[in-house]
């Protein structure tokens, strides 16, 4: 971070302790599966000087350094203190528990990114090594409490990852096997039919980020802050799925997966 974005930030934080108290406060959790575009959405509204964003281990977490969040009750004081008209978070491990959350929040709303699973298996992979697919399946294979990898997993796709499950399987089906049990909580939880979760294409975010971010404003009852936040987004950014060898039954699973997000993201808003 250079000196002047450290200034910027640093304006942002003095506005926002100053700045009139909103009457009116939205919240929007930012969800789904890790590097769908969380972050670079994350980091857009960032940009907002009227949006209070916390990161994934911030002052929400229910412990120092952790990524799980303090129960809602806890968050609503926190949030009760703040003057910002729009409070973001991306509380990534808790998508499993997406219903809830807008349960405990009626001015609350979910934003779900979506990338292609290929993709997301990629980035994955080149992030965390090339194991970490298989160390995120091992905790649903075992049904381990309290791991947030297997939190309200449906008991099919948990019985569909055991039976290709091994510790030496191939790192890319790993890792896609890991978007699909993400994803899958999207139905799981019915946010298709919810009509405070809206899903967010990785691909249009960063194609069209104007049209984009206009339309995802509008839908959190804000104003577009215009197009300065807009220059977080990088233009090497890769929008082609990669190719690598995937067996044919995984393929059709997360492809069926993907379609059916597809289809949701066009009935509700998406940008074709």
């Amino acid at each position: 971070m250079n000196a002047q974005h450290k200034l910027i930030r640093y304006g942002k934080r003095i506005w926002l302790s100053v700045r009139p108290r909103s009457d009116e406060q939205r919240i929007c959790f930012i969800l789904g599966c890790q590097r769908s575009g969380t972050t670079l959405l994350q980091h857009i509204f960032e940009e907002d000087w009227n949006a209070q964003v916390y990161r994934e281990v911030s002052a929400l977490s229910r412990a120092p350094g952790e990524h799980r969040l303090q129960p809602p009750e806890g968050l609503r004081d926190i949030f009760a203190r703040q003057r910002a008209p729009l409070i973001v978070l991306k509380p990534l491990v808790e998508s499993q528990h997406a219903a809830a959350l807008l349960e405990a929040f009626p001015e609350g709303r979910a934003v779900w990114m979506l990338r292609h699973y290929r993709s997301v298996a990629s980035s994955n992979l080149r992030k965390f090594g090339m194991r970490n697919g298989i160390d995120d399946l091992r905790p649903i294979v075992s049904g381990e409490r309290g791991n947030w990898r297997a939190e309200n997993l449906p008991e099919a796709v948990r019985a569909f990852i055991r039976e290709r499950f091994s510790e030496d399987m191939p790192p890319y089906e790993a890792a896609v096997l890991f978007w699909y049990s993400r994803n899958a909580l999207f139905f799981a939880q019915g946010l298709e039919n919810h009509p405070r979760v809206r899903l967010c294409r990785y691909r249009d975010l960063v194609a069209t980020p104007e049209a984009c971010t206009r339309s995802l404003y509008a839908w959190l009852g804000r104003p577009w802050p215009g197009r300065y936040p807009l220059r977080q987004i990088r233009k090497d950014a890769r929008l082609t799925p990669p190719d690598f060898p995937l067996d044919p039954t995984v393929e059709e699973a997360a492809q069926t997966l993907w379609e059916r997000l597809l289809k949701v993201y066009a009935a509700t808003g998406g940008i074709p």
